[in-house]
């Protein structure tokens, strides 16, 4: 086995030992739309979503400029769980839906997501 495939099999059971700090956490696709040229409208297909174990880090209050409270969160993936995050706009945690901020930091092994949420 290599030193890659021994780390990613670590990172894996590390997510399996952590049990309920870990959360499911749903990654809704960004609406797809294409444009059909017979009706001359735009076409709406339903989103997709993937469910993966995350782990909420790093808990930010602020408030924006117009009085509105946001809250910053980072959640940490297996890389190897969702391998193309720029087709995700948004995720649910706890029936709470959150926004992705970009840039995310990929390690190969772990995932580093920022979401962010108005209250």
């Amino acid at each position: 086995m290599s030193r890659t495939q021994c780390i990613k099999s670590q990172v894996r059971r590390a997510f399996n030992i952590v049990g309920d700090l870990a959360k499911n956490v749903t990654f809704i696709q960004k609406s797809p739309t294409s444009f059909n040229f017979t009706t001359a409208e735009p076409a709406y297909t339903t989103p997709t979503s993937r469910v993966v174990k995350g782990i909420l880090t790093t808990k930010t209050r602020r408030s924006s400029k117009d009085a509105r409270s946001i809250t910053d969160y980072e959640i940490l993936i297996v890389s190897d769980d969702i391998t193309d995050t720029s087709i995700y706009d948004t995720v649910t945690i706890d029936g709470s839906t959150w926004k992705i901020i970009f840039p995310i930091r990929d390690d190969s092994f772990i995932k580093s997501i920022g979401i962010i949420r108005e209250v």
